[in-house]
């Protein structure tokens, strides 16, 4: 049999046992024979220490009337006699491992000590850090650039995104996200789409930009080309997964930033190029469609065209990014976000239409910001879903007229701590803690032609000061007098001299044009 065999496995034995054997039936298999005699003298082995034990009680407490225990006597050697061998039974078997803590023992031993005990038990679970967020900041820009002029002005402000105010290098934002079009509408370009034009802005951003940038189609490129479909071919091969470009051009020549202004993790996400790239996921039948979550804050990027050359295209378009946003949504139900942030190239009403129970409901009402370009001008809208839901729609400045959008997600590390000193610090202020910072907006965006009160050093960049562009109070880079607007002067620096009327230090060497009244 299958049991005998196992049990008899390996049971060569003397005669030892013989007779004991001799008192089991003789059908009874030898191994399990073996097996109930072993069990036998366990169990009179164990009655023996039990009765010791009872017995070692019950004479202690025999003691004369001096108190001494009568059935413990010493010999003249020291050993303890009669009970010695109890005693060692005893200490042998239940032996403890450490001296008792105190005289109450736990209520419940544990097999392993705790790695980090602690004297008094705390109020609520710390599963959690003190400082749970960090905080960190992005960039949002479009429809930049229509022009050469406006290219120039594009690669200025790339390039002030990559040095502080003292010329120091450093990441102004975790990343940053270009909402579409990238060049002139059909009535005034020179020329309709050529390659040519996909490929320099790609270019520029891979080689000039510090920070990754995500880019989203508008239509000027695509829908309004004499051929959307060899339109979007150029655009779908300079700009999808251009985070992963970015990241190959910058790894051997990215200069090293200051990355102590960007938040902890996000600084962690921008000590390599290529660490930015692996957080951002695409949409498989979309490619241009992206999802990122930084600091428990959801990004979205939808292909937001609403100019059409196929209506058929555009509602397989929407029901694709209304399943990618449900998807990411579904995907994070685990995950306590704080804020889930859009961006598209236009407004979608009745994208949002649909989708306002699972941005509103489904995330307990959450902040849901949505940033979109197209209409050139700065404007706010929080009435989509009634003016008592966290729901905002953010129009920005076409790129020549203002500079980059900064918005700020702010963490338990955030210097402004107080929300109105973070009012402060910001054009706007959503739900507490997302600061959305114009930087002077219209009013004082790079080469306006109305840049009168502006005081802040701007960085256009090499080139863009011109005789036939000449440049506004405090931008730069100039090199003559002729390069500024009329009544004004280039100012030549070497370091950071400080510009009459203007504040900040601007980029060290660079010269910039100045109102000379001011001096």
């Amino acid at each position: 049999m299958y049991g005998d065999d196992i049990c008899c496995r390996g049971s060569d034995h003397d005669s030892v046992e013989e007779e004991a054997m001799k008192s089991f039936p003789a059908s009874t298999p030898r191994c399990c024979t073996r097996t109930m005699i072993l069990l036998s003298l366990l169990l009179v082995s164990a009655v023996a220490v039990l009765a010791a034990g009872l017995g070692h009680y019950f004479s202690s407490q025999n003691t004369d009337n001096s108190g001494n225990d009568m059935s413990s006597t010493t010999s003249s050697s020291g050993n303890s006699m009669g009970s010695t061998s109890e005693d060692d039974v005893l200490r042998a078997v239940f032996k403890p491992t450490a001296e008792p803590s105190s005289s109450n023992p736990t209520a419940r031993p544990t097999t392993m000590p705790s790695p980090n005990p602690t004297d008094l038990p705390t109020s609520r679970p710390t599963t959690e850090a003190e400082r749970r967020y960090s905080t960190f900041s992005f960039v949002v820009m479009g429809d930049i650039p229509y022009t050469d002029e406006e290219a120039a002005i594009l690669e200025g402000q790339l390039y002030h995104l990559g040095i502080d105010e003292n010329g120091n290098p450093k990441a102004d934002g975790l990343f940053a996200v270009h909402v579409g079009d990238i060049m002139e509408g059909p009535d005034s370009r020179s020329s309709d789409c050529d390659r040519s034009g996909y490929t320099a802005v790609e270019e520029m951003i891979t080689k000039k930009s510090p920070i990754p940038v995500l880019m989203l189609p508008g239509d000027n490129e695509w829908t309004d080309c004499a051929d959307p479909d060899e339109a979007w071919k150029y655009w779908d091969q300079s700009f999808n997964l251009l985070e992963w470009s970015w990241a190959a051009a910058q790894s051997a020549t990215r200069a090293q930033v200051d990355l102590s202004n960007v938040g902890k993790t996000a600084a962690a996400s921008l000590s390599s190029p290529f660490a930015f790239s692996g957080m951002v996921e695409r949409q498989a039948k979309r490619m241009e469609n992206f999802a990122l979550v930084h600091e428990n804050v959801l990004f979205l990027g939808v292909n937001a065209v609403t100019d059409v050359y196929n209506r058929s295209e555009l509602r397989n378009r929407m029901k694709d990014n209304i399943e990618w946003v449900r998807e990411q949504l579904g995907v994070r139900r685990t995950t306590k976000l704080r804020a889930v942030i859009i961006f598209g190239h236009a407004w979608l009403g009745d994208f949002f239409d649909e989708l306002e129970d699972d941005l509103m409901i489904g995330l307990d009402y959450i902040p849901v910001l949505y940033f979109h370009g197209n209409g050139h001008e700065w404007y706010v809208d929080e009435s989509v879903y009634g003016d008592s839901n966290p729901f905002w729609v953010m129009q920005v400045d076409q790129g020549a007229n203002a500079p980059p959008l900064k918005i700020t997600v702010y963490g338990d590390d955030a210097i402004f701590l107080d929300e109105d000193a973070r009012k402060e610090a910001n054009d706007e202020l959503f739900d507490g803690f997302i600061g959305v910072d114009r930087r002077g907006g219209r009013d004082n965006g790079p080469h306006l032609r109305v840049g009168v009160g502006a005081t802040s050093l701007v960085a256009l960049g090499n080139g863009v000061c011109r005789e036939s562009t000449p440049c506004g109070r405090c931008e730069g880079d100039c090199d003559s007098d002729d390069a500024c607007l009329p009544g004004l002067q280039c100012m030549q620096r070497d370091r950071f001299e400080p510009v009459p009327g203007c504040d900040g230090s601007g980029v060290k060497g660079w010269d910039y044009c100045y109102d000379p009244s001011l001096v």
